[in-house]
């Protein structure tokens, strides 16, 4: 028979329990907060590409030429 409490489910021979939202941190990395920053980086700029309703292509273009406006 299954019984649950507010973060863990119980059904047979398994447990299944909710995660904090932080993967990286449940698995126990030393690093978590780190190795979330790319993709987090990564996250944002699709943001960013899909709110001005770019395609890939465009963006990268926009990007050069910015570099290419610093003088990069």
């Amino acid at each position: 028979m299954a019984s649950r409490s507010e973060d863990t489910f119980v059904a047979e021979d398994e447990t299944i329990t909710h995660g904090s939202g932080a993967v990286l941190a449940d698995l126990s990395y030393a690093d978590a907060e780190e190795r979330q920053t790319k993709p987090r980086l990564a996250h944002t700029i699709n943001g960013v590409i899909a709110r001005r309703w770019l395609n890939q292509v465009t963006a990268a273009g926009q990007i050069a030429a910015a570099a290419v406006g610093r003088g990069a």
